[in-house]
């Protein structure tokens, strides 16, 4: 009598666990998909003192291409690009909406549904504004499958300014030959590390990141901003100005030089605070540490509420008084091929494209 009854409660109990196993088998698959997506890293840093260089673990098997908005000239040479990395057996992504027009129809388009798709090279023809788009996709793509890196990014200069973009666009095929070739040390490409910037909204908890810079301004308002910042859990300072600009070392050449911001090599770990037409004699712009936690809030105080742009990207989002905005860096930077070593090129373009310390050569005595 008492077999049946042990018996008929272990059947009754496996039955419960398979059917709980079958509930969470959809769940369990896609972290399983995860995991393996994210340990199978295509390549592999080599960190030699302030060097950063980078090799393949294996062939690439999936690029994206990410191009500059109409203009004939970038959508050719992206659909040639396209071709020759499929004849490569590179299997071929492109952004979409406006930024795929002409390569939709061949390529697969990279959506925010395509959560399983991994990416382990992105080609980049534009400008800076280029790289700005392809970093917002690309933290999509680290956020869907949970990775604890980036690809890498190899951009070519198509835009007018081009502190992101070191390749010329002509060189492109033996460019991109000689880096998805890169297997050994020997081989290994020069990269760039370029900090990031994690925003978060505190009245909605909404996150936004950015590669460059977040300007809190005033907008269409008459008004001054009335901006608290706080660093560390610590007031530091009340701006009232027309606004104040939070930007990595990357966006110390964009609206921050423009403001009068101090310009920062890409490979100084800081992050910059540039108050935007200050009325003040005594406001400056400041650095600081890398790993800090800012905070810019609108006090009740305030004559009006302010307004945010993420990277120069529209649209623009409101900062209602009383609410905050909590800045941190990134714990996941954004990979950049360079042609040299350290902040070589940063140099070059501080000369060639801004001028920088040019002047008319002393005559000796």
């Amino acid at each position: 009598a008492i077999f049946p009854s042990m018996a008929s409660r272990l059947i009754g109990g496996l039955s419960a666990k398979w059917a709980q196993r079958r509930r969470w088998r959809p769940r369990w698959n896609d972290m399983r998909r995860t995991f393996s997506n994210a340990t199978k890293a295509a390549h592999r840093m080599i960190t030699k003192g302030r060097s950063n260089k980078m090799v393949w673990n294996r062939k690439p098997s999936t690029a994206l291409v990410v191009k500059k908005f109409d203009d004939p000239k970038v959508t050719r040479l992206s659909a040639d690009i396209s071709q020759w990395l499929t004849d490569q057996g590179i299997r071929v992504l492109v952004d979409c909406g406006k930024n795929a027009v002409d390569l939709e129809n061949k390529y697969e388009v990279v959506r925010p549904t395509n959560t399983y798709t991994l990416i382990d090279l992105v080609v980049c023809l534009g400008g800076d504004g280029t790289i700005l788009h392809a970093n917002s996709i690309l933290e999509d793509h680290l956020t869907a499958l949970k990775l604890p890196h980036l690809p890498p990014v190899v951009s070519f200069s198509m835009g007018s300014l081009g502190f992101l973009t070191p390749f010329s666009a002509p060189d492109w095929e033996s460019t991109i030959n000689r880096i998805i070739k890169a297997r050994c040390d020997d081989e290994a490409i020069p990269i760039s590390l370029r900090s990031r910037l994690m925003c978060r909204l505190q009245s909605s908890g909404e996150i936004k990141c950015v590669l460059n810079d977040v300007v809190i301004g005033r907008g269409v308002s008459p008004s001054l901003c009335k901006l608290i910042c706080e660093v560390d859990d610590q007031a530091v300072a009340v701006f009232q100005s027309d606004g104040l600009i939070v930007s990595t070392p990357s966006g110390s050449t964009a609206y921050s030089l423009s403001a009068g911001g101090t310009m920062i090599a890409p490979s100084v770990s800081c992050t910059l605070l540039t108050p935007i037409a200050p009325h003040s004699l005594s406001s400056r712009p400041v650095a600081i540490h890398h790993e800090s936690k800012i905070r810019v809030t609108i006090p009740q105080s305030a004559r009006s509420s302010a307004f945010l742009n993420y990277d120069g990207q529209a649209p623009m989002e409101e900062l209602r008084i009383g609410d905050s905005l909590e800045i941190q860096e990134h714990p996941v930077a954004l990979p950049l091929f360079t042609q040299h070593d350290f902040d070589h090129e940063w140099f070059q373009s501080l000369n060639t494209k801004l001028g920088w310390n040019t002047r008319v050569q002393q005559k000796p005595r």
